[in-house]
């Protein structure tokens, strides 16, 4: 697929199926903090940050899914390939990995610093996270198929307070929200950390919610 520029995407950013979209992200917000993907079963899971809680949909009934090792859940990301789920715990600076089912919850990565919206490319089974405390802002990441887990700054400058982030899979851009209160845009990068830039400024965005991109790749929601 070929490289968008940061004109392109914006000329795709309103589109008549965006009120579905935006139904959507008022689930997510009256759901939870944050909505992942769905599992295999096409059971949709989020986390519920006040609740310290997991949750899924299951037959149009809310039933909780992980409620152990969840101190204010964030980001959540499925591997639909291994049926694993990742999820981070802001406050504990933690992500942690569990089977679909919930069980077997392990710690795979601690002593973050405010860990948010997490993502999974599966191609590369990589986990991408937003980390945004004071001292240390900026998108990281992790190959899975590593051990130990080597921790890689992807970008920490010009970088304020990210929360949410989404990926291009197809042309490794990541992307992610700034919430300060001095900074409130939309920026990508290259999975290389090379190629940064500021897409949406606060001219168009507030305090955003949630970050998706569409199965092409090709339009941006928030």
């Amino acid at each position: 697929m070929a490289q968008q520029s940061a004109g392109d995407i914006l000329k795709t950013l309103i589109r008549p199926d965006m009120a579905r979209q935006f139904l959507i992200l008022i689930t997510i917000i009256l759901f939870g903090t944050e909505f992942g993907a769905e599992a295999q079963n096409s059971v949709p899971v989020w986390t519920s940050n006040g609740a310290n809680k997991i949750q899924q949909l299951v037959e149009g009934s809310t039933t909780d899914l992980i409620t152990s090792g969840t101190i204010t859940p964030w980001g959540v990301a499925i591997d639909t390939s291994t049926e694993k789920l990742y999820w981070s715990n802001v406050t504990e600076g933690t992500i942690n990995s569990a089977d679909i089912d919930g069980t077997n919850i392990q710690t795979i990565l601690s002593g973050l610093d405010l860990p948010r919206g997490i993502a999974l490319d599966e191609t590369t089974n990589t986990l991408f996270w937003a980390e945004g405390g004071s001292e240390s802002p900026g998108i990281k990441r992790v190959n899975l198929d590593e051990s130990p887990l080597v921790v890689t700054e992807i970008v920490t400058s010009g970088v304020v307070s990210p929360y949410h982030i989404a990926l291009d899979t197809d042309a490794q851009f990541v992307y992610w929200v700034d919430n300060a209160s001095s900074v409130k845009q939309i920026s990508r990068i290259t999975y290389d950390g090379s190629a940064i830039e500021t897409i949406i400024t606060d001219a168009h965005v507030k305090q955003v919610a949630g970050l998706t991109l569409n199965d092409a790749n090709t339009t941006l929601y928030w």
